[in-house]
């Protein structure tokens, strides 16, 4: 009984975190230890002019324009290197 209600605690949290990220205006992307995009939401999908399918599996350098994918891989791996701190 108990890890069923752990089981249905947990769904209904990732069901909100889900929306949360679908809906948010912001652009938002999870990524793996290679920096390839895992996940992505549409927000951010738009800003690059790439639907989100093309996105996935690929790196910053691999869809963005040069100049921004430089910025953005070094702050990725400081990220990698770091726990962000």
């Amino acid at each position: 009984m108990v890890e069923t209600s752990r089981l249905r605690t947990l769904e209904h949290d990732l069901a909100a975190l889900d929306s949360l990220f679908d809906a948010s205006p912001l652009g938002v992307a999870i990524f793996d230890s290679e920096l390839r995009y895992v996940r992505l939401n549409q927000a951010l999908a738009d800003m690059n002019g790439i639907p989100p399918a093309e996105h996935l599996g690929r790196t910053v350098a691999e869809v963005l324009t040069p100049e921004v994918a430089e910025e953005l891989s070094e702050l990725q791996r400081n990220v990698l290197a770091t726990g962000g701190r």
